[in-house]
């Protein structure tokens, strides 16, 4: 629609532009952080978190000691790639397409900006393979949790 927020692909070094509004600016600013281990704590336990790396744009796993570091740091990969907007690779990551014939087809496509499948109207031909035929399709291939980054 016309009133969509951009997204910032993170570590897009195509597009570097700097966003516009303050919580884009502080996710941009995060995700583009060098991360931090932190420092070790009293009553504190070392523990598996990921980060964002804008180099290799994956959210990769690291011992958090338990005190301080940077925002830089997430408890789950899917909360590090939701934050950081990192677009999966393969057919999770194609735009919605929906083709140049005129059927209107219900179809399913996973929308990689918010992490969730939605329907579209397929044409019938062309298009991509970002097209599933049913929305539980669409989440078995796409919304679960890669293991590769």
């Amino acid at each position: 629609g016309c009133n969509e927020i951009p997204i910032i692909v993170v570590g897009d070094e195509s597009s570097e532009e700097i966003p516009d509004s303050k919580a884009e600016y502080a996710a941009w600013e995060t995700c583009r952080t060098e991360h931090s281990s932190g420092t070790a704590c009293q009553g504190a336990v070392n523990r598996t978190m990921f980060y964002h790396d804008p180099r290799t744009k994956k959210c990769t796993p690291f011992t958090f000691l338990g005190c301080g570091g940077n925002d830089n740091k997430f408890d789950t990969r899917l909360q590090c790639k939701m934050f950081c907007k990192v677009r999966p690779r393969g057919r999770c990551g194609e735009e919605k397409e929906e083709g140049n014939c005129r059927a209107t087809i219900p179809r399913y496509y996973f929308d990689w900006k918010t992490w969730q499948c939605l329907s579209f109207d397929y044409g019938g031909c062309e298009g991509n393979k970002n097209n599933f035929k049913t929305q539980e399709q669409c989440q078995r291939r796409c919304k679960r949790q890669p293991t590769n980054g």
